[in-house]
């Protein structure tokens, strides 16, 4: 049986002998990392990022190539969707969680009621 390493190492011959190498696939995160820019944001420009659908539910996962990423950034992201999102060199806000956990109220203020 082959081991991981051997697939690998075999793709790339594949690859290699093919004329080309291996993409490197980014995870959403990686690329809202690299881009310092919000998760949300990759997934609105998915598409004009080069994203490869993995998987055939409604919701396969995505990878993106790190060379077609570059190559949107270097196009200057010139397209609609990512005139009217946010830039990549703005870095976005990530969102907080909520707590579960409610406030706790204050006191209720002493206004001299007598108890008796």
């Amino acid at each position: 049986m082959l081991s991981a390493a051997d697939v690998d190492r075999i793709a790339q011959a594949v690859c290699e002998r093919m004329g080309g190498t291996l993409p490197q696939l980014l995870t959403a995160d990686q690329v809202a990392e690299r881009l310092s820019v919000d998760r949300d944001w990759v997934y609105e420009n998915a598409d004009d990022l080069g994203a490869i659908r993995i998987g055939n539910g409604s919701k396969p996962r995505l990878r993106f190539d790190a060379a077609k990423v570059l190559a949107f950034l270097s196009a200057g992201s010139g397209s609609q969707s990512s005139q009217t999102s946010e830039p990549a060199s703005r870095p976005a806000l990530k969102r907080r969680r909520q707590s579960s956990r409610r406030p706790v109220p204050a006191a209720m203020p002493d206004r001299g009621v007598r108890r008796g």
